[in-house]
């Protein structure tokens, strides 16, 4: 097992642990506070998903925004006093992913 990091912040490397997702380029990740893996994925195939979201199996959950973002950028997660919703970098305007349940 490899580890990275220090302190609070150490983690354990799992060899292939996304290896099922529909993954072309990670070009950003968010984990939100229920624990699910939000991947920001850069595809040239309009075909693919640019989010896919994971569980902590990395089984997925759901699928999102195919075609709609050409050279992805960055995903973080932004909290309201209502819901968790994931944000990306390069959403076009007036566009917005659907509520993360």
């Amino acid at each position: 097992m490899t580890n990275v990091g220090t302190g609070d912040f150490t983690f354990e490397l799992v060899p292939n642990w996304a290896a099922k997702a529909p993954i072309t380029e990670a070009v950003g990740v968010a984990v939100d506070s229920q624990d699910r893996v939000f991947i920001f994925n850069r595809a040239d195939d309009a075909e693919a998903p640019q989010v896919i979201v994971l569980d902590t199996n990395s089984n997925v959950l759901n699928t999102w925004g195919y075609g709609v973002v050409g050279r992805p950028h960055g995903i973080w997660r932004r909290r309201t006093t209502r819901f968790t919703s994931p944000m990306t970098s390069d959403m076009p305007c007036g566009s917005s992913p659907p509520r993360a349940s």
